[in-house]
């Protein structure tokens, strides 16, 4: 995905390049003739593009034509044929683009086929260009620019890059091209849906260790060009390494992460490793011994990684089933990458895979920012639940690595507990986000519901909650001034914090309107709206984090980040965890009171990602905003049109999360229902509430999801919490 970040930062002022429209409409091989010199093998990716490119097209590119933009699409190292092109164009010796004209004119004939939009399109690049652009300025890039119509798609190529910048286009002449067939990412997809018995592979390791071009000689036949890659790996590879690889182990990892077309050698090894006649893996055994050596030096992890494939294998996935796969297998620990790759695709399956032996590449492969995780070939795995079906006829499956005595549930929840911690895809409950599509409608009451009271069994104007992996709910039962624990099957709860009358003694609480609980040292952190201050509350010790402001909602994100909505200031601040004795910075809002995009108007509940994107309920001006990291501004994600009942409206929005797809789902206060946004959707949908009898809510506010992703409300004037089931 390189062409999308392969940005001018010069900001150079060059003449237009116009002359190759005169030019001579040719075949690709002879438009690209002149090039030969510069790019080697170039006749070899030539082929690739004409064989794999979209021919025939509905919009009438002959097979040249279309072939013209496949192969500018392809990777294949340094000297990629896009590369190449944009670095000629934006030579000030523009003598020197008089070669390409020929390729040109072919690519700008077919280009002038293809239908034109006007839409927001994405690109981004690593780097911290953005302080160079300033308003109204006017540049003009002076090479072919890819974008994407999905920010996601850039998103998985940034990774959490620290320095980076993201551009957002407003294009009123993009080119949609939408190539059929591109190969990048692919090894993420490249899985056994067949769930052969296969014998397991290890003659390998009596192999003695060679270098990787004695290793691959006897794969040569199988894969054309190959010297050439070797080479190519072998000069980028992440060598001197910091593991003592030595620079063939390291090559032998990178070149399997290349991509090249169908004869990608992972493609090319993968197949072999789930043919049946294993007889024919042993041509494979020199490199699998170096790929093997390589991959015994590198770290291991027990972690949580994402697959996918953009197909609906999903169904054929149910509980306890076990199953191996055979080949070697890319992960990646972001799932924004798998996003990136999968798009919008209805028939695809997502892969959640808990594992105990991954081998951290990422820094060794030709793509650092997909935070690449292998699984060895042979990895047994445990289908944890059936699969469960998304939005579009897509599909979740979880899977857990099979690794003898470990493998137990205990183990399994305390990876996927720190995974969740280390990614926080929420941040006001420890548990993971659910990607389902449907719950049922018969709301449960799971705490209270026995009339506004200050009894154990009761709840008085419940308030913000938050749900731990056993499924104990904690409570901020802000009339009457404290925080309540309630556990799973309870008659009734038990105070944990304030209950001594309201007051602002450092024992006492004043209308709590949100908690945040820290499972490793017992503690809990709360809103104390009433006191104006932030509380910590550990081992019946109290402490005043944060004094002297209109707290309402509280959240952390995965860098030990408290982010606090102020909702008399219309604003939210941060302070990194442990230094309170600072006024924070302020992260959304702090403009005065207002309905402009860098305004707030009532913050009440807040919500962080993964890439410190903030998530405010903006209740004055009934919308959801997003604050992305460092913006000036934020962008309505939900409602923003009027205070109503219709499906692009909201009614004075209280809880919000976002979960990992990018949905966000809304406690719609005045209209009584909680309902789902998709961001750059004009409507939300309805998932429960305001209908029958059984899932009737009055104010719902708090919002959060367990680790099954069943959907707990704060159902305030109704003083009690409900849940409602995921429909499996």
């Amino acid at each position: 995905m390189n062409r999308f970040s392969d940005i001018d930062c010069s900001f150079k002022k060059l003449p237009p390049i116009y002359g190759f429209l005169s030019e001579e409409l040719v075949s690709i091989e002879k438009a690209l003739e002149p090039i030969g010199s510069q790019i080697a093998n170039l006749p070899y990716y030539i082929k690739i593009a004409k064989t794999y490119c979209h021919y025939p097209s509905e919009h009438g590119l002959t097979r040249d034509e279309s072939a013209s933009i496949y192969v500018y699409t392809m990777e294949w190292g340094e000297q990629t044929l896009y590369r190449i092109l944009n670095k000629t164009l934006r030579n000030e010796n523009r003598h020197l683009c008089k070669i390409w004209f020929p390729y040109l004119k072919l690519f700008d004939t077919a280009l002038n086929k293809l239908p034109t939009v006007k839409e927001i399109v994405w690109r981004g690049i690593t780097e911290d260009i953005g302080k160079n652009f300033h308003e109204n300025q006017i540049i003009t890039w002076l090479i072919v620019n890819s974008c994407s119509s999905k920010v996601s798609v850039i998103k998985g190529f940034l990774g959490n890059k620290k320095n980076s910048t993201t551009f957002l286009i407003e294009v009123l002449n993009g080119i949609k091209i939408n190539i059929k067939n591109t190969t990048v990412m692919n090894r993420f997809s490249d899985i056994d849906c067949s769930f052969k018995r296969l014998t397991p592979v290890y003659g390998f390791l009596s192999e003695e260790l060679v270098s990787i071009e004695k290793a691959l000689e006897p794969i040569e036949s199988q894969i054309a060009n190959l010297p050439y890659y070797i080479k190519i790996a072998k000069e980028y590879c992440h060598y001197p390494s910091e593991h003592g690889l030595t620079r063939d182990e390291s090559a032998s990892i990178y070149i399997y992460t290349m991509e090249w077309g169908e004869q990608t050698l992972y493609r090319v090894l993968n197949k072999t490793l789930r043919n049946e006649d294993r007889h024919l893996l042993k041509v494979w055994f020199p490199y699998l011994r170096l790929f093997d050596t390589a991959l015994n030096k590198l770290p291991t992890v027990k972690e949580i990684v994402w697959r996918g494939i953009t197909e609906d294998i999903g169904k054929n996935f149910h509980e306890n089933q076990i199953i191996t796969w055979w080949s070697v297998n890319s992960c990646s620990s972001k799932v924004s990458v798998i996003k990136g790759f999968l798009g919008n695709k209805k028939n695809s399956t997502t892969f959640l895979i808990e594992v105990l032996n991954g081998i951290k590449v990422s820094g060794h492969t030709e793509h650092e920012s997909e935070h690449e995780i292998i699984l060895r070939m042979g990895t047994e795995l445990r289908v944890k639940s059936d699969a469960l079906e998304h939005p579009k006829g897509s599909y979740h499956v979880h899977l857990i690595e099979i690794n003898g005595e470990n493998n137990n549930d205990n183990n399994h929840a305390l990876i996927l507990a720190s995974s969740i911690n280390q990614m926080q895809l929420t941040t006001n409950q420890n548990s993971s986000q659910p990607k389902f599509n449907k719950w049922k409608q018969n709301a449960i009451t799971v705490a209270g519901g026995n009339g506004q009271g200050q009894e154990l069994n009761q709840l008085n104007r419940p308030t913000g909650i938050f749900i731990d992996k056993n499924k104990i709910i904690f409570i901020a039962d802000c009339f009457n001034d404290r925080v309540v624990e309630w556990k799973c099957n309870a008659n009734e709860g038990q105070i944990i914090a304030g209950g001594n009358g309201k007051g602002n003694r450092i024992d006492q609480l004043n209308c709590p309107t949100d908690i945040i609980v820290d499972q490793q040292n017992h503690s809990i952190i709360i809103a104390d709206r009433g006191n104006r201050r932030v509380v910590q509350w550990l081992n019946q010790k109290q402490q005043i984090l944060i004094h002297n402001i209109d707290c309402f909602r509280l959240t952390m994100d995965k860098h030990g980040f408290l982010n606090v909505s102020d909702w008399k200031k219309n604003e939210v601040r941060r302070w990194k965890m442990g230094e309170y004795y600072n006024e924070g910075i302020i992260v959304a809002g702090g403009n005065g009171q207002g309905n402009q995009l860098n305004q707030l108007s009532c913050p009440l509940f807040i919500f962080v990602d993964e890439e410190q994107s903030i998530y405010v309920s903006d209740g004055g001006n009934n919308r959801v905003m997003k604050w992305r990291k460092d913006a000036k501004e934020g962008t309505t994600v939900a409602g923003g049109n009027g205070q109503g009942g219709n499906l692009n409206q909201l009614s004075h929005p209280e809880g919000i999360i976002v979960d990992d797809l990018g949905q966000i789902y809304v406690a719609d206060y005045g209209n009584h229902r909680i309902m789902r946004w998709c961001e750059g959707k004009e409507e939300g949908e309805i998932i429960v509430g305001r209908n029958s009898e059984g899932n009737q809510l009055n104010g719902p506010v708090g919002l959060s999801f367990d680790d099954e992703g069943n959907l707990y409300v704060t159902d305030r004037w109704n003083c009690r919490i409900v849940n409602f089931k995921i429909i499996l």
